[in-house]
């Protein structure tokens, strides 16, 4: 007979609404590959995270292998992982952030910079200036 794992679904809700973002959620229920690329992509920019919190407090269990040891204190039906279903959240979840790294941090970091260092940009289009020119 094996073992069932229990998690707590309250612990779970508060490490996915503050540490979300880490991926701190995902350790703690024991999705570790998911966790890895929670952290690393900052939860997707946060839009996984958001998409994570939900999911849990409307009881989904995010990965398989436990059972939610609250069930049934807090009304929650504990529902199933279908594993297909998840992948293709965190994938589309990764996927948003990623294009919104590319539209809206990358421009305003380079903003930032060449706010921080106008004489680089001069000296630059003058080297440009004098490389059509020759």
């Amino acid at each position: 007979m094996a073992h069932k794992i229990y998690k707590n679904w309250i612990i779970a809700l508060i490490l996915s609404f503050f540490l979300g973002g880490l991926g701190i959620d995902r350790f703690y229920l024991g999705c570790v590959g998911t966790g890895i690329v929670k952290l690393l992509t900052l939860g997707g920019l946060g839009i996984w995270t958001i998409i994570d919190f939900v999911r849990l407090a409307t009881g989904s269990k995010l990965c398989g292998g436990f059972e939610w040891l609250d069930a049934k204190k807090y009304g929650i039906q504990g529902g199933g992982c279908d594993c297909t279903t998840d992948y293709l959240i965190n994938v589309l979840a990764v996927v948003v952030g990623l294009v919104l790294l590319y539209v809206y941090v990358f421009p305003w970091l380079k903003r930032k910079y060449n706010e921080a260092y106008p004489e680089e940009k001069k000296e630059q289009k003058q080297q440009q200036q004098q490389h059509v020119v020759a």
